[in-house]
């Protein structure tokens, strides 16, 4: 078995593959060798390898070890390439992997917070937003200009509350434009149509969003990093027309 392994680790070489995937593909090869030595009570061999062995160690990943699709599919991938090479080598006539189908990957659920986590960060935005609007009266009582930070926590709190009451999604509120929010009409222009929300976040956000901030409003706006053209989204002079 350590002469076939070293033979097969030659072999993952010469074919090019990562350091890293060879490394994963002998540690795989090593749990297959286990369980089969153990399910089978005979030592591990290329040529005592059967369907029937890889369908249920399949099975037994997956309910006695519980790993996920993910992992379970990168090791039959391995017991494969394992195969492939015993085959090219002349020690098996056939591939035992062949036919043996991988496991679907579930999509993940959708995930959401609920009423308490929204508070939480509804609460957090606040005391930011007042943090910043403190700053901003005692910059205005020193005759200093308004510091940035007002623009990006109301600009913040607008863009979580949009998410929280519109419901859009992320890649939607990533592309959409700053005509795209009509707070007036309380809808959201996305790629999937125009979302509605309720008319309670435009009258109360309102009043924080109708004054300009400061002479340099528009240009705090422009998309900045990864937050792309988000950080548009609520620019003072096109939202309230």
């Amino acid at each position: 078995m350590e002469e076939a392994l070293q033979r097969f680790h030659a072999w993952l070489e010469a074919q090019d593959r990562s350091p890293r995937t060879v490394q994963a593909y002998l540690s795989d090869l090593a749990h297959f060798a286990r369980w089969f030595a153990q399910t089978n009570g005979q030592p591990f061999s290329p040529e005592a390898i059967t369907p029937t062995d890889v369908r249920e160690c399949r099975k037994w990943m997956v309910a006695v070890q519980g790993l996920t699709p993910a992992t379970v599919n990168r090791r039959i991938a391995a017991l494969r390439a394992f195969a492939t090479w015993a085959y090219e080598a002349g020690l098996v006539a056939g591939d035992p992997t062949e036919g043996v189908r991988l496991l679907t990957e579930q999509p993940r659920p959708p995930r959401w917070l609920d009423r308490r986590q929204q508070a939480a960060l509804r609460r957090t935005l606040e005391r930011r937003l007042e943090h910043a609007e403190l700053k901003a009266h005692l910059a205005r009582l020193q005759g200093r200009p308004v510091p940035p930070e007002l623009v990006w926590a109301r600009r913040d709190a607008a863009l979580v509350h949009l998410m929280l009451n519109a419901g859009p999604r992320a890649a939607e509120v990533m592309a959409s434009e700053v005509g795209d929010v009509v707070l007036r009409e309380c809808h959201l222009s996305g790629c999937t149509g125009s979302m509605r929300f309720h008319p309670y976040w435009a009258t109360r956000f309102r009043p924080s969003w109708a004054n300009p901030f400061h002479p340099r409003c528009s240009t705090c706006f422009r998309p900045k990093g990864a937050i792309g053209t988000l950080a548009q989204i609520l620019s003072i002079g096109h939202t309230w027309r």
